[in-house]
């Protein structure tokens, strides 16, 4: 049978676990749409200097795959 008392004997473990989780997906959530509000403003901006950097950002981030992406951070933040 199943012994299941690891999970009661570590739960503040897993529910630190959990709360860096979460706060991590709420940091990454405002990150993302603050900097998502920026790119779009810049591709509809006109002046055209910030028009063409905006587009730049997009096409060159969207034509890299997220897995060169992930591991590119990874490398970095180590």
């Amino acid at each position: 049978m199943l012994d299941f008392s690891i999970l009661t004997e570590n739960l503040d473990m897993y529910l630190l676990g959990f709360k860096n989780t979460i706060m991590s997906s709420l940091v990454a959530l405002v990150a993302s749409l603050i900097l998502g509000v920026l790119i779009a403003i810049m591709r509809i901006a006109p002046i055209k200097p910030l028009n063409w950097l905006g587009t730049v950002y997009v096409e060159f981030i969207r034509n890299i795959p997220l897995l060169i992406i992930t591991f590119f951070l990874f490398s970095v933040l180590n």
